[in-house]
């Protein structure tokens, strides 16, 4: 019998040999039972089906030595081993992922659109914006007026110089549903008629215009949010009431609730 050393490289080889197809051993399509009564009858070839796995007869019991080796090139971070030890590409989230996705098992993955579409539909039910953070998508810059005593929290914000088609956006998250929007500013005699829009779609509008100066005033429109997560407020300038001098609009905040 060969010592340890030879068998150990007897069957190194057989492996090599095995996983090339070559035919060199004992071979049939079932598990081997008989005793083997050579050396090399302690080795068997099991095909079966496209299947094929390498038998060896140690300590008077046959046992499953390997399966072919399925070579993977160079793929990085693939080794040349049996497909089995790796996830059906069906069974696995890639980094560039587009397609939904829901978890419903503890420990599944998930992707960052449903987690955050799910922290908006468990926390988010209000949101509120102010108008000195907004930001300008037409027209001039927003001057910010603080310290004024005449308005609440002491601060307001407007397009200077106001002009037709002023337009202004503010980010919030809320989940899905009907809300009404209640924005807080100044009417007076030069301001316009404010369109709003909910991820760009018109909600309604609301006239800002008065004969005289007034501070601190609320206004209120329904609204429909859809889908959870992030949304964007916008407001246009496009109209104004037949009294008014001009189409601006002086805010201070923005709540729906």
């Amino acid at each position: 019998m060969p010592n340890n050393e030879e068998l150990k490289n007897t069957i190194e080889n057989l492996l090599l040999r095995f996983n090339s197809g070559e035919k060199m051993i004992k071979s049939g399509n079932s598990v081997p039972t008989y005793f083997p009564k050579t050396f090399f009858e302690m080795f068997y070839a099991y095909e079966s089906g496209g299947v094929r796995r390498l038998y060896v007869y140690i300590n008077a019991t046959w046992v499953l030595l390997a399966t072919p080796i399925t070579d993977h090139g160079g793929l990085s971070g693939l080794g040349d081993d049996d497909h089995a030890l790796y996830s059906l590409k069906s069974n696995v989230l890639e980094l560039d992922n587009t397609d939904a996705f829901t978890p419903d098992a503890n420990y599944e993955p998930a992707t960052k659109k449903y987690v955050d579409d799910n922290k908006a539909e468990e926390e988010a039910i209000r949101a509120t914006m102010w108008h000195d953070e907004s930001t300008v998508l037409n027209g001039n810059a927003l001057l910010v007026a603080h310290a004024n005593s005449n308005m609440s929290y002491s601060v307001s914000a407007y397009q200077n110089a106001a002009a037709q088609n002023d337009e202004f956006s503010n980010d919030f998250t809320l989940k899905a549903g009907s809300y009404d929007i209640y924005i807080l500013g100044v009417t007076e005699g030069n301001k316009g008629i404010a369109t709003i829009y909910i991820d760009d779609v018109s909600q309604g509008t609301q006239d800002w215009y008065s004969g005289s100066t007034v501070y601190n005033v609320i206004k209120s429109t329904a609204i429909t949010v859809s889908g959870n997560g992030k949304h964007t407020l916008k407001i246009k300038m496009a109209a104004k009431n037949g009294s008014s001098s001009n189409y601006g609009f002086e805010g201070i905040k923005f709540s729906i609730k």
